[in-house]
């Protein structure tokens, strides 16, 4: 596997274990064993380097969301592209993957809708950061 690619799984694992050493880390998932990463949801080809808005970087997820008490764990964690995990948001991965069956038996609607959900999260997350930052601008201010 690319060392790019290693280095972003380091970054995002970090995140979720940051006393964790990274040969624990490969001995759970044995990415060194393989060439290529592939989501765990869609069997898209992940890659570690994209041009915005990054919809195939490689990204973790957790299967049951932490809203909904899943654990920072190995087993509730996966490994996908960054449109499944903006897509499936908080839904529980056994939902999201019957909802992407669903989508499979029409590929033109898949995109389409697919594609809405993404950039209508995308958006969203860009209209809540800014606020956040509007916000802070005028606390500062006052």
């Amino acid at each position: 596997m690319h060392t790019e690619m290693v280095s972003k799984l380091m970054r995002r694992f970090k995140k979720f274990f940051p006393k964790m050493a990274w040969e624990e880390i490969d001995k759970y998932f044995h990415f060194t064993e393989k060439e290529n990463l592939f989501c765990e949801y869609c069997n898209t080809k992940l890659e570690y380097n994209e041009p915005y808005p990054y919809p195939n970087m490689i990204s973790l997820d957790h299967k049951t969301p932490l809203s909904m008490g899943g654990l920072n764990s190995f087993e509730n964690l996966a490994i996908c592209c960054t449109r499944c995990n903006i897509v499936k948001g908080t839904m529980l991965s056994k939902t999201f993957i019957k909802f992407h069956e669903l989508l499979n038996q029409n590929l033109a609607w898949k995109e389409k809708i697919m594609g809405e959900m993404f950039w209508g999260r995308r958006a969203n997350a860009i209209q809540r950061k800014k606020k956040a930052e509007r916000k802070k601008t005028l606390d500062e201010f006052i």
